[in-house]
């Protein structure tokens, strides 16, 4: 839960993700009360499709806004890794996630 912890992100309120062209999606952020799992649900295959990401592709998210509704960033594909920065969030499309239509900040 590093990215979770690192930056203050709790499981109630909104989120918006956008891609590195400045489209945006917005979604309702929630948590697991029972593990305090974040994650959101519904439209993370959209935005996987509107990406090109697909079943198995690493992608990173970088937080450029906290406070209120948070903002989280797709960085590009192939760009410099900024796993060591606790503002990013790297992770892989996993084939559950899909079938899900949920992404999970657990890492």
């Amino acid at each position: 839960m590093g990215f979770v912890r690192e930056n203050g992100v709790v499981g109630s309120g909104k989120i918006v993700l956008m891609n590195e062209k400045g489209r945006s999606w917005n979604f309702n952020l929630r948590q697991k009360p029972s593990c305090g799992t974040v994650y959101v649900r519904g439209g993370w295959v959209s935005f996987c499709d509107a990406n090109g990401l697909q079943a198995g592709d690493i992608y990173t998210f970088k937080l450029i806004k906290r406070g209120g509704t948070l903002v989280l960033r797709l960085l590009p594909k192939g760009a410099e890794s900024c796993s060591l920065d606790p503002s990013c969030f790297v992770a892989n499309v996993a084939p559950s996630t899909l079938r899900y239509d949920t992404l999970v900040f657990d890492s």
